[in-house]
């Protein structure tokens, strides 16, 4: 295999623009265009012909596409996609480069055919592919993806139960007409790395719930996924493949021969962060809010830092970034010797960083393995994804292990980070401070600054520049360390370096930039300041206290490992599944935490990959969690669950590490067993029971109002009592529950308050089942007592 003649750049960047709006034409063709005159003459030359006719036509309306939007400037991307069904037909000045389109295509979505789509394929909505998800051997039935462009509120994605709710006959035409105006943007733009991270952006807009392809019976990669995956593949394969190589695994692709298949053109990369739960949980004052959400978000922003040093490092492009959240990134890049040897000096340079400004706390883990044309075909694209998952696990238990082969890096590492004593210690990390620094520490300042700037950021501004040294413990300093200058700004007048955050609206009114991300901004305002811990429990009803909520996705690993079945672990696929669940986390929790009922009462800490972390005021935190369930279980068309923990703090004054600690422990305590609870009160419930115990708990809050039937508090130790015998039944204490003392109570109630009796018996029904207590009253009660407390 050729070890990296890499083309140039011009030509690297026409052939990553040719991958990315290789099949655009699909979308264009479902609208019932025409084909014009131009369309008409070339038909011949790039279409295959069956049975008499021309197929693949889509690729002529991707042609005029090319033409249309970029006014003639770039005539080889537009031959390169029209001749990417027949290669061998191209001009020999970019025959190789039309084969290689070919082959990406083919690998991206793991086809050993180049079949043409039939039927009527515009009446094909996207599947969601959450709704195809094999779990417990339970086969699912598809769902619908609505056709629809992505904005930050995830509902218009609901998956629907029938076709005809997700596509209507001019969903198609609709959306073309949005895309191909805002496409018109790119009509002077240079051929550069900004236009292709624009188009990206631009597809992923529009094009993420259209299916890539809708001959076969399950539609069920979008288009995006199946355009971005394309790039990626094609930018590896541009710096190895020569064309003979192309050749001969065309061939083998063809004819379903894996010996010519053996060879491995890309290498797949996986990075992580170690230390996050420690460095994030571990800091020890009230104080400790006001970087609570930089420190944790900064992790975030770290590992999407250190993915775009390495493909900025290879000259790829974001494609390459199959998946980047959660403190976790994969990427695809060419299977080159020096990359190797460059990934090797990549994690030693990081490492030392990391280690000189967070004192061993945090660690890189890199991990890779090389992917062979086979591997992009059927399952095994999933098996490569977790083997490196496994490398990556035990890459965690040797951190800084590129250090030791510099003996004076082995003290550094093994040895204690501070001299111990009577020193003067951070009051928020405790950790030393610097001779002549004050509390908080640099490094911890610099984290109150960055979630200061992160509530009131319109755009995210990054900047490449030449790595250097920092001068001082600081989020920023450390970043620029690695090449990359990152800002929060409430706007910026160099566009093409910024991403707006929580629209897609980047390329609007005049506006160019480089493209959109959603960040979980929400947080309890007042004025111009973040609310104090003391501040958000006076927000809550009943007792004035906060509260942590944790959640994760449950059975996430089975979900990657068992979910797509053995056929379809695609690289498309996966990165599909992996780059929805991170979307809902982002977009979704950002949209439902500013809503009315959620405004200003809580503040997101964290949300991203698949877990969120929010402190909130206790009362309404058990309502923001079923909300959110309930959205994700729409969003994933019932097939994924998620399990939560709330934990109130017993005091304003609280930590806040304790807190979220306790919250955790919840979370595991909801985990156990069947999993899909919510611990809170200290006991885990399901999802399903929830309603009846907030609808419980609402009418004891009814009865005790006090500007309304104001029914004494005895109300809460009659059935507090009730459910206790039932509890001692079951541990075998006694008998059986003497029921008879706990009717006997609500008897004298409603004799005592004969204008709400009706009411009192109604409560009196609907906490019994079967002549017996129900077996979560005492959360009610609990609930309700706290509701109803001042103090």
């Amino acid at each position: 295999m050729n070890q990296g003649n890499p083309f140039p750049e011009a030509e690297q960047n026409t052939l990553i623009l040719a991958a990315l709006l290789h099949d655009i034409g699909k979308f264009w063709q479902r609208t019932h265009e025409p084909l014009n005159e131009e369309d008409e003459r070339i038909m011949p030359n790039c279409c295959p012909s069956y049975d008499g006719r021309y197929t693949h036509q889509h690729l002529l309306y991707s042609g005029r596409f090319v033409r249309e939007i970029f006014k003639n400037r770039f005539p080889l991307v537009e031959n390169i996609i029209l001749y990417h069904h027949l290669p061998q037909n191209a001009q020999p000045e970019y025959r190789l480069l039309a084969k290689i389109i070919t082959l990406a295509d083919w690998l991206s979505s793991g086809e050993r055919r180049d079949r043409e789509e039939s039927g009527e394929v515009e009446r094909e909505p996207l599947i969601s592919i959450f709704s195809i998800l094999a779990l417990n051997s339970n086969p699912s039935s598809p769902q619908y993806t609505p056709l629809s462009s992505l904005n930050p509120d995830l509902t218009n994605l609901f998956p629907q139960r029938e076709k005809s709710e997700a596509l209507r006959r001019d969903s198609y035409s609709q959306l073309w007409k949005g895309f191909f105006q805002e496409a018109k943007f790119f009509s002077q733009s240079p051929l550069s790395e900004v236009l292709l991270t624009q188009i990206l952006y631009l597809l992923q807009k529009y094009t993420l719930t259209i299916p890539a392809s809708a001959y076969k019976d399950r539609p069920d990669v979008s288009l995006y996924h199946h355009l971005k995956s394309t790039a990626a593949i094609a930018s590896c394969l541009s710096q190895i493949v020569i064309e003979e190589e192309a050749n001969r695994i065309l061939e083998g692709i063809r004819n379903n021969d894996d010996t010519q298949l053996e060879d491995a053109p890309c290498l797949f990369l996986a990075g992580e962060s170690s230390g996050i739960q420690k460095f994030i949980y571990s800091v020890t004052s009230r104080g400790a809010l006001k970087g609570l959400k930089g420190r944790s978000f900064y992790l975030q922003l770290l590992s999407e830092v250190i993915a775009k040093s390495i493909i900025k490092k290879f000259n790829l492009t974001e494609c390459n970034i199959i998946y980047a959240a959660g403190g976790n990134f994969y990427l695809l890049l060419p299977n080159l010797e020096k990359i190797k040897s460059e990934i090797k000096d990549i994690k030693t340079d990081f490492d030392k960083k990391l280690l000189e400004a967070h004192r061993g706390r945090l660690a890189l883990n890199l991990a890779y393995k090389p992917v062979r044309y086979k591997d992009f075909l059927g399952p095994n694209f999933g098996n490569i994804w977790e083997e490196v998952k496994m490398l990556l696990s035990q890459e965690k238990k040797k951190r800084f292990s590129s250090l030791f082969e510099n003996p004076s890096m082995v003290y550094e590492i093994l040895g204690p980070f501070e001299e111990g004593g009577e020193k003067p210690v951070c009051e928020i990390c405790g950790e030393e401070l610097d001779p002549n620094e004050e509390s908080p520490c640099s490094l911890c300042k610099s984290f109150e600054n960055l979630a200061y700037d992160l509530t009131r950021a319109k755009v995210m501004e990054e900047t490449f520049t030449q790595p250097k040294n920092f001068t001082r413990r600081s989020w920023d300093e450390l970043l620029k360390s690695f090449g990359l200058v990152v800002n929060f700004l409430p706007e910026t007048s160099e566009k093409d370096k910024a991403y707006l955050l929580n629209s897609c609206n980047f390329l609007s009114n005049g506006a160019s930039y480089r493209g959109f991300r959603f960040l979980a901004q929400a947080a309890p305002m007042i004025g111009d300041n973040v609310k104090t811990l003391d501040e958000i429990a006076s927000s809550a009803d009943g007792i004035k206290r906060w509260a942590v909520l944790r959640a994760d996705v449950d059975n996430l690993g089975k979900i990657f490992t068992e979910g797509l079945g053995t056929q379809d672990k695609t690289i498309s696929r996966m990165s599909m599944l992996s780059e929805m669940l991170s979307l809902f986390f982002n977009a979704q929790v950002e949209k439902i935490a500013r809503e009315d009922e959620f405004r200003n009462k809580i503040y997101v800490i964290y949300s991203g990959g698949d877990d969120i972390f929010v402190i909130g005021a206790w009362s309404i935190l058990p309502d923001f969690a079923k909300r959110l369930y309930d959205d994700f279980r729409q969003f994933t068309a019932g097939n994924l669950t998620f399990s939560a923990g709330i934990y109130i703090a017993p005091s304003p004054k609280f930590p806040v590490y304790q807190a979220a600690e306790n919250a955790r422990e919840g979370l595991d305590l909801a985990k156990r067993g069947e999993k899909n609870k919510l611990t809170f009160l200290g006991k885990p419930v399901s999802w399903e029971k929830f309603s009846d115990i907030k609808e419980i708990k609402e009418q004891i809050v009814e009865l005790l109002n006090k500007e309304g039937p104001n029914i004494p508090r005895s109300l809460l130790q009659i059935l507090y009592s009730g459910w206790q015998e039932r509890e001692r039944v079951e541990k075998g204490e006694i008998p059986f529950t003497r029921i008879w003392r706990f009717l006997y109570a609500f008897k004298r109630l409603k004799e005592r308050h004969k204008d709400f009796a009706d009411r009192i018996d109604n409560l009196e029904k609907v906490v019994m089942v079967d002549k017996e207590l129900k077996p979560y009253l005492d959360i009610s009660v609990r609930w309700a007592e706290l509701l109803t407390r001042e103090v």
